[in-house]
Formats: structure tokens, C-alpha cells, sequence
């Protein structure tokens, strides 16, 4: 007995320093209620939201993201939801083509920065299972009315609902589609005033709206991309939209007004023209020179048309289709412009893309209703959500070790 003692002593002993620092990583670093985070799962989410652009925030995001996890997980046991290894890889997959990615491509990106396929995989798993949560808990409360629609579209004896915003949007050419989120998320969250969003809009913005703070003039609601739309009537002048992801950028918008004006509001028939700037006319700041001049050269799209060819590459095509059919970016960027007018934006590739509007008549195409009514729920209950969580940690009892 002695001497089976004395060996499991001297293998004791003689355990590596790896084998205690390992066991160190597995050890508890928060219990939240009568669940727990290693300090391994934080170490894990921290590398994996640096590499998603996080920055400095990493740890401390990481550490909200897992305890918020950890409710959610609760939440979800009591509601009796589970998510299905499909619905993972699906949501995998959706998340990595954000970066054009494929699922695989993602993994090694990850893997070879130190970051486990479970990480990534937990991430998106709890994902899904808090939006299935706060369905399930507030779907009927979060349903948007008609009567709520025909605000939003200016319906009736009212007259048509016009708005005033400015904008900031920031490229992913920049700091790339996690690093100019994060960028956007943090200043939604700390803007409190006009002059705070001028003065960032003339920092980060690259709009050519960033000259005047990102104030734009006022643009018929009904020209506005639902899912803004749908933000900014749940705001009060002042506040600011959270990041909206846009063709190539990230943006956020403030409410600086609203008014009601003659005549009911149409959804329209856009005919538009765009010319995207090739490497061959230079850097992004060559280009954005080049697209000015374009501009203001083009009294119609007949002209852009014909000036283009001044420059190597460039490319013209010309586009019609109904308002609500048209991605965020397309219509954020024809919203404020009138029949002739352009401007000019940072395109997907990296690149300077020049946009005018040849055309807008007005009618009442199938559907737009229905958008906005999505959009006005995704908006609602993502609010509810926000709520919730903050009930469930208020009453968790959350102890770090």
C-alpha cells in the first residue's frame, strides 16, 4: 500500500507545467446561476470575435456574449426549445457567406488562429436559440398593426410622411465587415446628440454627405429601404438607428425630423444608372475625384452614359424596378436624389461607383405592405428581446471567480 502511495505521489509531482496550465484553462471563471464559464470558452470567444473585428473589446464582449449565452440557454429549457444540428450548419453557413465565405473556408480561417469549429459553432447555435426565444415569447406582442402601417406609408387623410436623417457610413474596404460594424455599433450606442453625429460623420463617414455632417435632406418615407424605415418611426429626433448593413459598408442613421405633407404616399417604379470605377482610374481617392468630375459633367444618364468612356474599365448599365424591390444600399442611395441627379458611393469591390436616377414614377406595387410589416416586427421584437435579457440578468445571481 506504501508503495502504491509513493507512485501516485511522484506522478503527482511530476505533472507538467502544460498539464496545470491546461487544467487552469478548464477551471471556472463565471457561474452564472448554477451554470458555468471556463476560462478556456473565454479565451476561445475572445480570439474568435478579435479575428471578427472586436479589437480591444474582445474580452469584454466575449464575457457579456457568454453570460447572455448562459440565459439564454436557461430561457430556452423552459420554453423547450431545441435547435436542430441542421438548423446549426445553416446558420453557419449564412453567417460565412456574410464574408463570402463558405462554412469550410471560415473553420481553417479560424482554426489556424487558434479557434476551435465548436466555438464558432456554439456561437451561431445560441444564435438561433435566442431568436427562437424571443419569438415564441413575443411574436404576438411584436406583430405590427395596420394602423401601424399606414403610418409608416403615410396612408390616408394624413398626407405623406417625409423624414430627415443624417447618415455615416462606413466602408468594409477600410476595417473590413466585423471591424466597420463594431465601428458603427459603438458609436450608435454613444451618440446622444446632433453635433456628436456631425462630428463622426466628418471622421468615419466616407459619404459624400460627411462634408455636412451627414445631414441629408428630406426624403419621402415611402423612397427609404424598409428596414430603415422601420428603425427610425420607433425613434424620437435625435436618437440614432442601430447599424444597417449596406452594399459594401455599414451605416447608421439619426432622426433629425418628420413631417406630414399634401397627397398620399406611393411606393415608386425606379429607373436608375450606375458606374462602377475600375482599378485602372486609380486608388479610391483618384477614383472618388473621377466620379465628381463625372457628376458634375452628366446632365442625364444619356451623358453619364457617354462620359464614362473617358475612363479605362468603366462600365454603365441602366435599371428599373419596383421601390421595395431594390437592396438597402440601392435605395438608401436614390433616396434623396431627384429625376437626373447623382452621387456616388463605395461599391462592394472596394472600388467608387457613381449612381443617378433617370426615372421615378409613382404607383402601389404588390407586397410593399408586407415588407414593411416585416420590417416593423424584426425591429419590435428585436426591442422586446433587448428587454428580456436585461430581466433575466438582473435577476440571475453572476459570480466571477
Amino acid at each position: 500500500m506504501i508503495r502504491i502511495f509513493t507512485i501516485c505521489l511522484t506522478l503527482l509531482l511530476g505533472l507538467s507545467p502544460a498539464f496545470v496550465h491546461a487544467k487552469g484553462q478548464f477551471s471556472t471563471a463565471i457561474k452564472v446561476n448554477d451554470e458555468i464559464i471556463t476560462n478556456y470558452e473565454l479565451d476561445q470567444r475572445a480570439k474568435m470575435l478579435a479575428i471578427f473585428g472586436a479589437g480591444a473589446n474582445a474580452t469584454e464582449t466575449a464575457t457579456n456574449q457568454l453570460i447572455e449565452e448562459r440565459l439564454q440557454r436557461m430561457a430556452g429549457k423552459e420554453l423547450g426549445i431545441v435547435i436542430s444540428p441542421e438548423d446549426v450548419e445553416d446558420g453557419m453557413l449564412e453567417f460565412a457567406q456574410r464574408g463570402n465565405l463558405t462554412t469550410e473556408q471560415l473553420i481553417q480561417i479560424l482554426g489556424s488562429r487558434g479557434v476551435a469549429a465548436e466555438t464558432y459553432r456554439e456561437f451561431i447555435r445560441h444564435g438561433l436559440l435566442w431568436r427562437n426565444v424571443v419569438r415564441q415569447r413575443f411574436g404576438r406582442e411584436a406583430s405590427a398593426s395596420d394602423a401601424e402601417i399606414d403610418a409608416a406609408l403615410g396612408a390616408g387623410q394624413q398626407g405623406q410622411l417625409s423624414v430627415r436623417v443624417a447618415e455615416l457610413l462606413v466602408p468594409y474596404l477600410e476595417r473590413g465587415p466585423d471591424g466597420a460594424k463594431q465601428l458603427t455599433t459603438r458609436l450608435s450606442k454613444s451618440i446622444k446628440s446632433n453635433s456628436a453625429f456631425a462630428a463622426a460623420a466628418r471622421q468615419y463617414s466616407r459619404s459624400p454627405s460627411r462634408r455636412n455632417g451627414g445631414l441629408l435632406d428630406w426624403v419621402p418615407a415611402s423612397n427609404l429601404p424598409s428596414a430603415l424605415l422601420a428603425q427610425l418611426l420607433a425613434l424620437e429626433p435625435g436618437q440614432v438607428t442601430d447599424p444597417i448593413e449596406l452594399q459594401g459598408a455599414s451605416g447608421i442613421f439619426q432622426l433629425r425630423g418628420t413631417r406630414r405633407e399634401k397627397g398620399t404616399a406611393q411606393s415608386s417604379v425606379v429607373t436608375y444608372a450606375t458606374v462602377p470605377l475600375s482599378s485602372a482610374v486609380g486608388d479610391t481617392k483618384t477614383q472618388t475625384a473621377a466620379a465628381r468630375v463625372l457628376i458634375n459633367k452628366s446632365d442625364r444618364c444619356l451623358d453619364l452614359r457617354a462620359n464614362r468612356r473617358k475612363y479605362e474599365g468603366a462600365t454603365y448599365s441602366e435599371t428599373s424596378a419596383q421601390q421595395s424591390e431594390l437592396s438597402q444600399s440601392t435605395a438608401m442611395q436614390l433616396a434623396n436624389l431627384d429625376k437626373n441627379e447623382a452621387t456616388y458611393f463605395a461599391n462592394a469591390s472596394g472600388g467608387i461607383s457613381v449612381i443617378m436616377l433617370c426615372n421615378r414614377t409613382t404607383e402601389l406595387p404588390e407586397g410593399e405592405r408586407e415588407a414593411l410589416r416585416d420590417s416593423l416586427f424584426s425591429r419590435k421584437i428585436s426591442s422586446l428581446g433587448q428587454g428580456y435579457m436585461q430581466e433575466l440578468k438582473s435577476s440571475a445571481k453572476i459570480v466571477y471567480k
